[in-house]
């Protein structure tokens, strides 16, 4: 079991579908005990042992020391009756809910303090970065550290607008490096290879280049250029990729989309 100080006694998961089980998955995974976790419906996930389940809220005895909303956004507005009883006044409201900002969770449990937290399935590994954002007190944030310090520690952002472009990058930015590797695959498909060795040729490279990149001193445009030998073949192929700036323009396409799309959907 983890040896993580102060860690909080009882957190309750309303609601656990895909992200909120992730998240769960993480602390289980890290060693948290499974004593400190309870779920209230709905989840439609096989509960772990050890952490217990309620399928209705009024059987949850007490306040939790950290309430995690797990459930879809657009459910909010018709569960807040129910989720407020749950949450006492040195309750934290931890929002796992796309879209929803602060001040809409303020006005639905003016009662406790609350944080948006966004991460992204790699969590249930330890590997998300974990953005946060709310206004707390010393004693709050503590908490909230010592909450996510078993899952790598979380980035504190300052606004609203920084969550919605850390949402676009980290929470969306998954499904982008997928696209790439399905690209990169149905490249070495063309260049020959066969659909299953194209594909495992594609992720152990990527995790390989990760690897280097992590604990290399130098940045991306420096490792590329290293790579590439003038007038050689990853010259060529990079060529493609630079052609009116072309991949940077799409990346960059891909998230200003998608943190303007997290900015319409707050509006709804």
């Amino acid at each position: 079991m983890s040896n993580i100080q102060n860690f909080p006694k009882q957190i309750l998961f309303y609601g656990c579908g895909n992200m909120g089980g992730a998240v769960l998955s993480g602390w289980l995974h890290a060693g948290i005990s499974p004593s400190h976790f309870a779920i209230c419906k709905p989840t439609s996930r096989a509960v772990p042992d050890g952490v217990q389940y309620y399928d209705h809220s009024s059987k949850y005895g007490g306040y939790p020391d950290i309430l995690i909303l797990g459930i879809k956004p657009q459910m909010l507005r018709d569960m807040a009756g129910d989720i407020a009883h749950l949450a006492g006044p040195k309750t934290i409201i931890i929002s796992l809910l796309a879209g929803t900002e602060n001040q809409a969770l303020s006005e639905f449990f003016p009662q406790s303090a609350n944080v948006r937290m966004m991460p992204n399935l790699a969590i249930a590994l330890g590997k998300s970065p974990i953005g946060l954002l709310g206004q707390l007190n010393d004693v709050e944030r503590d908490m909230m550290n010592n909450l996510m310090a078993p899952l790598g520690g979380g980035i504190w952002l300052n606004n609203a607008d920084q969550m919605n472009g850390f949402t676009a990058l980290a929470g969306s930015g998954p499904a982008f490096v997928y696209d790439f590797i399905a690209a990169l695959s149905m490249g070495g498909q063309a260049a020959g290879l066969s659909d299953k060795d194209a594909s495992t040729i594609a992720l152990n490279m990527i995790e390989g280049a990760v690897a280097l990149a992590r604990q290399s001193a130098d940045g991306p445009d420096i490792l590329a250029d290293k790579v590439t030998s003038k007038a050689g073949s990853t010259a060529a192929g990079r060529a493609i990729l630079a052609q009116n700036d072309a991949l940077k323009k799409l990346m960059i396409d891909a998230i200003i989309a998608a943190k303007t799309r997290n900015e319409e959907l707050a509006k709804l």
